[in-house]
């Protein structure tokens, strides 16, 4: 009988953590690990979003984001120019309070930094919206010069165009007390799991 009371229990707590936590949406899963790759312009906006979502409904986000890959386009040749970005510049990470949307980054960006003449200027918005999918907005691209070395000598020619890749790592975190539901619920199947392992070894 006492094994039977420690079983309801189980169930109780299993339940309530499910409820608590929340009803996924379909194909919602956490943490997520999102990889844009070669969004490029000649000028005009960018705009990415993740094939797959995270629940909107934890109540933390931790989150970690790298531009790992910067190239332009300049008399028609690729230029990598990932290393000449400082890293602080082109990644993040941090946490922000639940639920969705929130911001991973929301920014000026402007490379060189002044007094240099900027070869390349945008606004860039990483972030989760509301229904759990993640975006890349980059606009009011501006394409400068770029100095290159030609014939022997350094010239500026043209920025034709930008590419970019990256990846956004994001980790959805539950509230205290739901955490120690989830504990109190695992331990009651735990005990449950031993009773009936017992009771079988008696008889």
């Amino acid at each position: 009988m006492r094994a039977v009371k420690v079983q309801g229990a189980a169930l109780v707590f299993a339940t309530a953590a499910v409820l608590l936590l929340g009803a996924s949406p379909a194909k919602a899963i956490n943490p997520v690990s999102w990889v844009f790759t070669d969004q490029s312009s000649t000028g005009g906006d960018i705009s990415w979003t993740s094939p797959t979502l995270i629940d909107p409904g934890w109540a933390q986000y931790d989150y970690e984001y790298e531009i790992t890959d910067v190239q332009v386009k300049a008399l028609g040749i690729w230029v990598n120019v990932t290393s000449e970005i400082p890293v602080g510049d082109r990644s993040g990470s941090g946490s922000e309070p639940g639920p969705l949307p929130i911001y991973l980054a929301n920014e000026s960006f402007v490379y060189p930094e002044p007094p240099d003449t900027a070869a390349l200027s945008a606004d860039v918005a990483i972030y989760v919206a509301g229904d759990g999918y993640g975006h890349a907005d980059v606009t009011n691209v501006v394409l400068g010069k770029y100095e290159v070395e030609f014939l022997g000598e350094i010239i500026e020619v043209d920025i034709q165009e930008i590419k970019f890749s990256g990846t956004v790592d994001v980790t959805g975190v539950p509230q205290p007390a739901t955490l120690a539901l989830l504990f109190l619920g695992s331990l009651a199947l735990s005990r449950f799991s031993r009773k009936r392992r017992r009771s079988s070894v008696k008889t």
